[in-house]
């Protein structure tokens, strides 16, 4: 997964707190990579806290994706501020737009 490739020919949707990428594979595999830069947060501990979210939200939705799918996550400064039931809400509708192109 190239992350380069996945922003130039893939799909993106704004979600406000994060924004989804997303590039349609024959691999036949999902394949996810949250993306957390040290602007969102300085102290690691709190990235890989955010990055972990993703992770699980990815685990928990990988059904709504298309069958064979290269996700990437990247965090907002403001997905501190949003507990996981809403970053999940947010997921699951950019997923739902993903779908739609």
């Amino acid at each position: 997964m190239t992350f380069l490739i996945i922003r130039e020919k893939g799909t993106r949707v704004d979600c406000g707190a994060f924004i989804l990428q997303c590039l349609s594979t024959d691999t036949g595999v999902r394949r996810f990579a949250a993306i957390v830069s040290k602007r969102v947060d300085t102290s690691s501990v709190v990235r890989n806290r955010v990055k972990r979210q993703f992770r699980e939200l990815f685990r928990k939705h990988q059904e709504a994706l298309t069958e064979s799918v290269d996700l990437v996550v990247i965090a907002r400064r403001t997905a501190l501020d949003h507990p996981f039931s809403e970053l999940e809400r947010r997921f699951l509708k950019g997923v739902e737009k993903l779908n739609d192109h």
